[in-house]
């Protein structure tokens, strides 16, 4: 039988000055051989590797999204250059028969910072150095240019003799970097696709016991008006008007959210503005007319605001690690998102009451992927809400992620400092763009002054860059960067980051 420790005490909370009494924390599962526990990210990898029951000091991982385009469902517009290194983020932390990470082209100073503080040393690390030749696929996908090192080079593949290759994306490359160094995969590459698959995830969810908001998914523009016909019948026998409910149209192939489309009422006028914006977004992903027609993966789904009485109070993402025989959940995250699109997450005080909810929402989905044959790591997106009738609140699954996730940096970071100084940590990610220069580390560390994340020296609290861009600019000229704000007060953390991005507006002008 599935098992989960006790959560919380927690009886009652207070939201929008009302009282929602919680049921209590009881994990009602299904009888199955899994054991379902809690873990850590604060020794990153290591971590990972010790949950997925494979020897760490044997395994090796890589983070890209960006993966070979012949695969239509991962197809994406807009192909993140740094996401190879956010490996760095939560890298083993000690030193010796550790887990090693793959990442390609970073900042020498950022590197340097990091190995420094010991967040990333870089003992865990394989860095494949060198300015990629174009800023497309293969040159900055870590799989390709991984494989490139090990070709005709024995003495490396000897090196990484038996080891276990984990990757966010599976591909054919991974496949033929195990075969290189004798290893092993924990899945195989074309069967990883479906569990990134929100059309998927919906399907799959008709005959399985985990939660989704009303929806429909359906193949192509051809079949866009008979789903539309079908949605709106889901819709009138829950009592909802489908001319003024709220609904989001998402695509397979996304990155932060890019493409969703939502559509105020299935009104006529409205579904032909859908059908525009499906034929656009699908030529920004190279799709021929004959596969938008008949292929293309969609998802019609309710705003879980447009559900009677319903209001959604957080967005919350669930992380875990499915092995053979457990799976272990490793945090929550709360997520921001703008128009659809993520923005950020963040950790806080708040997050203990939410996670108790989110957490019996995800368990159900983590486990029929279990059983399905996923094996890695996976952040499951759920929305709770507030019934105002029934005074409780209510979670729904929306999104699968099977892979590393931003809100993977910040857990293992947190976890890490919080292992450290022994007590309870706050924190958040955002981006910002900051003014160009010639040495971009030298600026962030004067943004952030006093506030600069140091280890030891700082208490373990602080202002942690995790990317810059210093490959190419915005459309604006200003340069990308990703940053983690760590405290033990959110208070604390807010204002370093209002300094911080005070400093950078200050700059700017």
């Amino acid at each position: 039988q599935a098992i989960i420790e006790r959560i919380t005490d927690m009886t009652e909370f207070k939201k929008m000055g009302k009282v929602i009494v919680n049921n209590n924390t009881k994990i009602d599962i299904q009888p199955q051989n899994v054991l379902v526990k809690r873990g850590t990210l604060s020794d990153g990898l290591n971590n990972v590797a010790t949950y997925l029951g494979i020897e760490p000091s044997h395994s090796l991982f890589m983070n890209s999204t960006v993966i070979n385009d012949n695969v239509l469902q991962r197809r994406i517009p807009r192909k993140p250059l740094f996401s190879h290194s956010l490996v760095l983020s939560y890298l083993p932390r000690k030193i010796g028969n550790s887990a090693k990470g793959v990442c390609l082209h970073v900042n020498k100073e950022l590197l340097q910072y990091l190995d420094d503080i010991g967040i990333a040393p870089k003992e865990n690390l394989i860095h494949i150095p060198g300015i990629p030749f174009e800023l497309e696929y293969p040159y900055i996908s870590v799989a390709p240019q991984f494989k490139k090192l090990l070709d005709n080079n024995m003495n490396l593949q000897n090196e990484f003799n038996n080891f276990t290759v984990v990757s966010s994306y599976l591909s054919d490359e991974e496949a033929q970097i195990a075969k290189l160094i004798n290893g092993k995969l924990l899945m195989n590459p074309g069967k990883q696709i479906k569990y990134n698959s929100k059309y998927f995830f919906r399907k799959n969810s008709q005959d399985k016991n985990y939660s989704v908001p009303f929806g429909i998914c359906f193949l192509g523009l051809k079949e866009i008006n008979t789903a539309v016909n079908e949605f709106k019948k889901i819709l009138f026998s829950n009592k909802i008007d489908y001319t003024k409910a709220k609904i989001w149209c998402k695509f397979e192939s996304q990155s932060n959210g890019e493409g969703s489309f939502l559509l105020e009422g299935l009104t006529s006028s409205n579904v032909k503005e859908l059908e525009q914006h499906i034929i656009y977004f699908s030529h920004k992903l190279m799709y021929d007319d004959e596969r938008i027609a008949n292929e293309i993966p969609l998802v019609l789904e309710i705003d879980v605001n447009s559900l009677p009485h319903e209001k959604e109070i957080a967005n919350i993402g669930v992380e875990a690690v499915i092995a053979d025989n457990q799976v272990t959940l490793v945090g929550c995250v709360m997520q921001h998102t703008k128009n659809g699109k993520y923005i950020g997450c963040t950790v806080n005080n708040q997050l203990a009451y939410y996670s108790t909810y989110a957490e019996q929402t995800a368990i159900s989905a983590f486990l029929c992927m279990q059983k399905e044959g996923y094996r890695g790591f996976m952040t499951i997106d759920v929305l709770l809400t507030y019934n105002s009738k029934t005074h409780e609140i209510k979670g729904y699954n929306i999104d699968p992620n099977a892979r590393f996730t931003d809100g993977t940096i910040l857990l293992s970071l947190l976890h890490y400092s919080e292992q450290q100084i022994e007590k309870n940590m706050v924190g958040f990610s955002f981006s910002n763009s900051i003014k160009d220069d010639e040495n971009l580390f030298d600026s962030i560390k004067q943004y952030a002054g006093k506030y600069l994340y140091r280890g030891t020296d700082s208490g373990y609290e602080g202002i942690i860059p995790i990317i810059i861009n210093d490959l190419a600019t915005l459309e604006d000229g200003k340069r990308y960067i990703k940053t983690v704000v760590i405290a033990d007060n959110m208070n604390k953390a807010e204002n370093m980051y209002k300094t911080f991005k005070n400093n950078i507006i200050n700059d700017l002008k």
